[in-house]
């Protein structure tokens, strides 16, 4: 009755990303959510938040583990050289701390992305 699909190394990769990063969301969705509960104060305006979070979270995942192979890992490297273990347990920490992940991603991209500074005796204006 299973239904059997046979994917690529790189797919099942990708997969595992996806479902731990998912992971980790609905971990920090579920504690959070205990915690304001037993705190008495939550707000239902929050809960919105929480059932999307596993969703942001395996995004972001998916997200990290592209910036991983796209850049941190040699192109010489194959993927059975990965461990899908390591791969699964940044993924689910990416996922558990979304917020932290997000805000390292955008240092990442502002310093990688910043325009030259202008004010500079060399620099030539931009027409």
């Amino acid at each position: 009755m299973w239904i059997h699909v046979n994917l690529e190394l790189e797919s099942n990769y990708f997969l595992i990303v996806v479902l731990a990063g998912a992971l980790g969301g609905a971990i920090h969705s579920l504690r959070s959510i205990a915690f304001f509960v037993g705190e008495r104060k939550l707000q239902w305006s929050w809960i919105l938040y929480y059932a999307c979070l596993p969703i942001v979270a395996s995004l972001m995942a998916m997200i990290f583990y592209l910036v991983l192979r796209g850049g941190l890992i040699s192109s010489q490297a194959s993927s059975q050289a990965l461990s899908p273990y390591g791969m699964a347990a940044i993924a689910g920490l990416v996922g558990l701390f979304s917020d932290q992940a997000a805000s390292m991603l955008k240092k990442i991209f502002s310093n990688l992305f910043t325009s030259a500074n202008s004010d500079t005796p060399d620099s030539a204006p931009l027409n």
